[in-house]
């Protein structure tokens, strides 16, 4: 003879507790994860300052290039995985939200526990009403903050690799570099250019991952 529901629920909400405690376990670890790689990034871009620095002085301006060429694409790989960690978190927020929150909802008999998701989105609508400025201050935007530690220096990298590239002049990297090297240079040029529009294009499609991620899907 199969046990009744109320024989069940004691293990069924031990078990949803426990898958809980995992998934929050889990989302810990994006996020310390996440702030590791914001950190690298850091890093990388105030590292590289004075790198640069001593091959100028050196007199090592076409060696600068192939530098300035490395960071970009460092940067930018960071900032994808940085986005995915990010995208992995709402992910299991949602899961939570919409898959163990019901089950628990069923077992205590109330619809107000774990409300915190439905309460944190009315709160931010309360204040985005109150002030333009706190309106601003989004959970997109702050992302968006973020990820421009990643896409920020890259560019700007990007940049300065093109324009003393420009001074130095085609003869001379030529040179310095070879053949194979200018065409190593010039790959990683295109690899920079790919990397950059891709997080680009994920900041400004997808930067909303409360909205993306939280919102229900529908089929259709």
């Amino acid at each position: 003879m199969s046990a009744s529901p109320s024989d069940d629920a004691p293990q069924t909400l031990e078990a949803v507790l426990a898958e809980y405690e995992a998934l929050r376990a889990e989302i810990a670890w994006l996020i310390e994860h996440g702030a590791q790689l914001q950190n690298y990034a850091i890093g990388l871009a105030v590292g590289a300052f004075p790198v640069a620095a001593f091959i100028l002085d050196k007199q090592n301006a076409t060696f600068l290039i192939g530098l300035l060429l490395m960071l970009p694409l460092a940067l930018c790989l960071l900032g994808l995985l940085y986005f995915r960690q990010h995208q992995e978190v709402y992910v299991i927020a949602a899961y939570i939200n919409e898959s163990v929150r019901p089950i628990i909802c069923e077992l205590t008999g109330r619809d107000d526990v774990w409300a915190w998701e439905s309460f944190k989105s009315a709160r931010h609508a309360q204040l985005s009403e109150r002030s333009r400025i706190l309106g601003i201050w989004k959970p997109k935007t702050i992302l968006l903050l973020r990820l421009t530690m990643f896409a920020l220096p890259a560019a700007c990298s990007f940049v300065l690799a093109l324009a003393v590239a420009i001074a130095q002049g085609l003869e001379r990297i030529l040179k310095m570099y070879t053949s194979i090297g200018a065409i190593v240079l010039l790959a990683l040029a295109l690899a920079d250019v790919l990397v950059i529009v891709i997080l680009t294009v994920r900041l400004s499609t997808e930067a909303d991952l409360a909205a993306i991620v939280l919102r229900p899907q529908t089929d259709g």
